[in-house]
């Protein structure tokens, strides 16, 4: 590489931004535009925060050193010594905001994909939340996919996957061309909403491969699940049959959906069904079903871990999970009963926790053992876990806070953020140079709480 090249793979990556990349090795932003960044582990050129392979030496990019662990206590709780700064979308949305590439997206109600970017609330104007493009009336109805995904031309790029009920579409993140089509259902309907509906169910989209998949119903009363390369076409359908269907969700790298008492899933274009045990558990499919049960709000209520996934289910009366895991090519499910008033989530790591009044509860494959105690835990679902780092809400004298804990070195309340009424929160995530706490307002509109390192 020429020495003009190697001095370029220094400066901001964006186009039209000539900022220092020096400082993102530290704060994981351009010191100038605020956009993140991220440094490439084999040469230590800066890229922009979505991109695959590094512009300086061309390899894959391995972003590194901005986990709990890596940071470190002192730059853990200098972050959570200072307040966070909120900032409000001004929409309306049904579905809770991911972050993907040290950004937060989220799809508003109307359709329209917005962006904001973290380091922007150093901006004394305030956090930068814009609008990236409108997928139309129909979607935000279902939490949309976000990751690198092969698009037109089978090259994996960063996509955002969304479904309404007359089709999925797919837009690319980085290149800003118009959202494209990848299937439409015609004179049937795809199940695209969690939302308020005597029919509603946990559905939405997904991406296996270099496919997407859904739930997809023609004119009969059967549910079918659907396929369609991301580059659109190519499509097939595998009959399920009548009733309830969720989903659908990767489980053990096999693309799934469920009913209250079987397990489906795509098998070399076929559909392959397992029942569970018959009165051992009932997985839950709909949100009408269990109007007591503490589900991560605005998302899907499944936690996905690396060798199964966690479904929300019944079991003798009472709500808990369902590990279900893939052995000797089916499905086999183990019953973890919750106590009253216990919530779940997901560590950094993708082990799911369980917070039960003042103790938190990890789990792998199914087993569980405490992790922290705090008297004064309070489960919600929006507790936090990358070690050494919990954040969960807490009771004290003057109402509920948000604690931080860097182990048992440091540890800080904060106010819950303030807007339009109670706020509704969503997990905490590591969005690289920050940490972001999203949630809904009275009016659903969403707002972020930021702290940055």
């Amino acid at each position: 590489m020429s020495e003009a090249a190697v001095a370029a793979a220094v400066k901001c990556a964006y186009p039209g931004c000539d900022g220092d990349a020096g400082a993102a090795r530290g704060a994981g932003h351009c010191g100038k535009c605020l956009r993140p960044l991220r440094i490439c582990g084999d040469c230590g050129a800066a890229n922009q925060s979505l991109a695959l392979f590094c512009r300086r030496c061309a390899k894959e990019v391995k972003y590194s050193g901005f986990g709990a662990a890596a940071l470190g206590p002192d730059v853990l709780a200098g972050a959570f010594s200072r307040s966070p700064k909120v900032t409000l979308f001004g929409q309306t949305f049904a579905c809770a905001p991911a972050v993907f590439g040290g950004f937060v997206w989220a799809l508003s109600s109307t359709g329209e994909l917005w962006r904001f970017t973290p380091a922007s609330t150093l901006d004394p104007k305030g956090g930068r939340v814009a609008s990236q493009c409108s997928l139309g009336a129909g979607f935000g109805d279902s939490p949309m996919a976000l990751g690198h995904f092969p698009g037109r031309g089978g090259v994996r790029v960063p996509l955002v996957l969304a479904i309404s009920e007359g089709a999925i579409k797919a837009w690319n993140l980085v290149t800003g061309e118009s959202p494209y089509i990848v299937a439409e259902s015609g004179a049937g309907r795809f199940w695209a909403s969690m939302s308020a509906k005597d029919d509603e169910r946990y559905v939405g989209v997904v991406c296996h491969g270099a496919r997407v998949f859904a739930l997809y119903s023609g004119k009969e009363e059967g549910v079918a699940l659907f396929s369609a390369g991301t580059e659109g076409g190519n499509t097939w359908r595998g009959e399920i049959g009548k009733g309830p269907i969720a989903g659908p969700l990767v489980i053990d790298d096999r693309v799934c959906c469920y009913s209250q008492d079987t397990v489906y899933w795509e098998d070399e274009g076929t559909v392959k069904s397992q029942k569970l045990g018959a009165g051992i558990v009932r997985l839950i499919v709909s949100p009408r079903e269990a109007p007591g049960f503490q589900r991560p709000a605005g998302a899907f209520p499944w936690v996905l871990a690396p060798r199964g996934a966690y479904l929300p289910a019944q079991s003798d009366g009472r709500y808990g999970l369902a590990w279900v895991r893939f052995s000797n090519g089916r499905p086999v499910c183990q019953v973890i009963r919750l106590e009253p008033d216990s919530s779940y989530s997901q560590a950094a790591d993708g082990r799911l926790l369980v917070c039960k009044r003042g103790c938190l509860m990890l789990y792998e494959d199914g087993g569980g053992a405490p992790q922290f105690d705090d008297q004064q835990m309070s489960p919600s679902g929006v507790e936090f876990f990358d070690d050494p780092l919990y954040l969960y809400l807490a009771s004290v004298a003057g109402g509920k806070v948000l604690r931080a804990s860097v182990g048992r070195s440091f540890s800080r309340d904060e106010q819950i953020p303030r807007a339009r009424g109670a706020v509704t929160m969503v997990r905490c995530a590591n969005a690289g140079g920050a940490f972001v706490l999203p949630f809904f307002d009275a009016g659903l509109d969403i707002g972020v709480a930021t702290w940055l390192l």
